[in-house]
């Protein structure tokens, strides 16, 4: 069975839904918590406060922290009050969020598009989901890279393939998919046991109700589309057990693939001249084709195979 005995993970947007049943399943298996969140009940009780009650009352450990995951400066204070109190930091769940669904079939593509989006919106987004990876991400990465070792797990979703809707929700969750790659890719280059991965999940909550989406596929996961059917691959992948970085796991309904950014073949212009638009016309079959593709593992990757496709056409033949 998977433990992180005596280690400590923050996990933000955790005061319900999914980030909740992360903190839960987290302190279950044996981690100290931080569960952060902005967010109050009605009565102005602290959601943060109320599942760490409920960690402490399961025989967990858990600490509350309202400090808010788009603020550099609170962010900062949070992991400065980690190091002080708790001395050490293992795990880092980056799952605070913020979407903008419009409400009702008919307007889920209505008004709401990129020629009429709202910038003010679009500039939350981008604060939030991308922003508070580094608002949070580099201090943390301070305490992990001293130490030698951490999991960072980031938050992406299926809107990295396109969300009409909400396209600034999902341009800066594809954003984060990068960020990851490229944080894996440099934890490697130095030699850290530092692996960053992104979970896409899928679940039926508070955030997701009145998103057209999710309600029309709710039942197509015949009732397994909950919180703690994406919690078991966060807390893999932020365990020390964790194999792969640089990945983006899709989870939900008990169901979990990969996501990934794949490059083809190709086709390659060996005449005389410089490419032509008919060429590309042409050949749009053989550039398009997904037999033999690639995943590069970084930029260098890419230029690296493209390179090589290159040169290998342009080889005298035998």
């Amino acid at each position: 069975m998977i433990r992180l005995d005596e280690q400590v993970a923050i996990v933000t947007g955790a005061g319900r839904g999914i980030g909740r049943a992360h903190a839960l399943l987290l302190a279950e298996r044996g981690a100290t918590v931080v569960v952060n969140d902005l967010a109050v009940e009605a009565d102005g009780a602290p959601r943060a406060q109320l599942v760490v009650d409920e960690i402490v009352a399961r025989g967990g450990r858990a600490y509350a922290s309202t400090h808010n995951a788009a603020s550099e400066s609170a962010c900062a204070e949070l992991v400065q009050w980690v190091d002080r109190e708790l001395g050490r930091l293992d795990a880092l769940v980056l799952n605070a969020g913020l979407t903008l669904f419009a409400q009702g079939e008919q307007s889920l593509h209505v008004g709401q598009g990129f020629s009429t989006a709202d910038l003010a919106t679009v500039r939350a987004q981008v604060e939030l989901q991308l922003m508070g990876v580094y608002y949070l991400g580099q201090p943390a990465w301070a305490l992990m890279e001293r130490a030698g070792y951490g999991r960072i797990v980031l938050t992406s979703t299926s809107a990295i393939f396109g969300y009409r809707g909400d396209g600034s929700y999902g341009a800066a969750k594809c954003a984060v998919l990068s960020l990851a790659r490229t944080m894996s890719a440099e934890a490697v280059a130095k030699g850290l046991d530092i692996r960053v991965n992104v979970v896409s999940p899928s679940a039926a909550t508070n955030l997701g109700s009145g998103n057209g989406m999710h309600d029309r596929y709710a039942a197509g996961f015949s009732g397994r589309n909950t919180p703690e059917n994406v919690s078991g691959a966060v807390l893999y992948l932020a365990s020390r057990e964790c194999a792969v970085t640089g990945e983006c796991l899709r989870v939900g309904g008990s169901y979990v693939g990969r996501n990934f950014i794949a490059q083809t073949p190709g086709w390659v212009h060996t005449g005389d001249g410089a490419l032509s638009p008919e060429a590309v016309m042409a050949h749009l079959g053989d550039i398009t084709a997904e037999d033999g593709y690639v995943v590069p593992t970084d930029a260098e990757d890419c230029m690296t195979f493209m390179m090589t496709r290159v040169r290998d056409a342009l080889a005298p033949t035998p």
